[in-house]
């Protein structure tokens, strides 16, 4: 009897493995499932695109998880947005802040005050390249503004001078939770890290939406490559000279489960004005009070913990060039991709397998040395 009642459960076992077997193979249920949206949220364009196994689920009700997901998504960036970041936004704290007097303790948010902490240390720790005290400057100088028309006109020395009173990050500094500036002028815009943040809230929910495996998000020249839909994730980097969908190489990410990369890319050819045959590009040296010069067209940087990280390392390393941003970068154990004007590329060493060239005008380099020579 005890054998036969062996025997009776183990042909109840196969057959119910061979059950969940047979419905796998005809309803295919590890088939992976995508669900995509694109919008314009903090004045740029961010896209999601969101991979989960369909499981015993019906496609059409695996998709509306992961299309309610990016709504979710949607809705904390437009939030961080309005209520946090934007200098332009009455509601944000930001723009609260800037119209608040000095020497007063701001009370900031959570939000608020991660951003503010990690750029400070940024910022000290790049010598002020990094800055986030820089609207004024930003506004006088009105590149990102400024049409073809030849209605951009550089400030003047005496212009320039003025604003250097309350330019800098030491003008800010943060106790028990609040925010103080030394002078009433000063004026936050957290433009160069705010979509890196914006990828970080991202990034948390991600975590808490178990049916996600893989997801890829861009704010800008910010992504975020979360988790694994099977293959690796190939990200371009863009062509300084060609359109804004031509690409110069491809970098390639392999995704774990739960793990995430952030990818910042920052460069001047996008924005800039011309006056007198000279053009001066959008990004701005708060040390000098002027637009960067120097001899690169763009630089990539990867990190694996912070897209505010990403975000502030790729300004600051265009700011501080490739030579002087080496240690930098190894603090941060982040890696970097610099696009020089000669056409050279310079990877940082654990991305030489990761990266493939495609377009054959550009060359890969060694040095920081070898680009100032060629």
């Amino acid at each position: 009897m005890k054998n036969k009642k062996f025997l009776l459960i183990s042909l109840a076992v196969i057959l119910l493995a061979a059950g969940i077997l047979g419905r796998r193979f005809f309803f295919n249920d590890t088939k992976t499932v995508s669900s995509s949206r694109t919008g314009i949220e903090m004045g740029t364009a961010v896209s999601v695109t969101l991979y989960k196994d369909k499981g015993l689920s019906t496609e059409s009700k695996a998709r509306a998880e992961l299309d309610s997901i990016i709504n979710d998504l949607f809705v904390k960036i437009d939030d961080l947005d309005r209520n946090v970041l934007s200098w332009r936004s009455d509601t944000s704290e930001t723009a609260r802040f800037n119209a608040f007097p000095e020497n007063e303790p701001f009370a900031m948010s959570t939000e608020l005050d991660q951003v503010v902490r990690q750029s400070l240390d940024l910022a000290a720790r790049t010598g002020g390249a990094a800055d986030i005290t820089l609207r004024p400057l930003i506004a006088l100088w009105g590149i990102e503004e400024a049409n073809d028309a030849g209605s951009f006109v550089p400030p003047r020395e005496e212009e320039l001078r003025a604003l250097s009173e309350f330019i800098g990050y030491r003008h800010l500094s943060v106790r028990e939770g609040a925010l103080i500036k030394d002078n009433s002028a000063v004026q936050l815009d957290l433009g160069a890290v705010g979509k890196g943040y914006a990828l970080d809230a991202a990034y948390e929910r991600l975590l808490l939406s178990r049916p996600v495996k893989g997801a890829i998000v861009s704010a800008g020249g910010s992504i975020l490559a979360y988790g694994s839909k099977g293959d690796p994730w190939q990200i371009g980097i863009r062509d300084p000279e060609g359109a804004p969908t031509d690409y110069l190489g491809i970098l390639s990410i392999p995704g774990q489960t739960g793990e995430s990369t952030f990818v910042s890319t920052s460069g001047g050819y996008e924005k800039y004005a011309e006056y007198n045959g000279q053009i001066y590009e959008h990004i701005l040296d708060g040390r000098t009070l002027r637009p960067v010069e120097n001899e690169l067209y763009s630089v990539t940087v990867l990190t694996h913990d912070s897209g505010l990280l990403s975000d502030g390392l790729s300004t600051a390393c265009f700011i501080l060039g490739a030579e002087d941003s080496m240690e930098l970068l190894e603090h941060y154990h982040a890696e970097a991709v610099f696009v020089f004007r000669n056409r050279s590329i310079l990877l940082s060493e654990s991305l030489k397998d990761h990266f493939t060239l495609t377009d054959s005008a550009y060359s890969i380099s060694g040095t920081p040395e070898e680009n100032r020579t060629r």
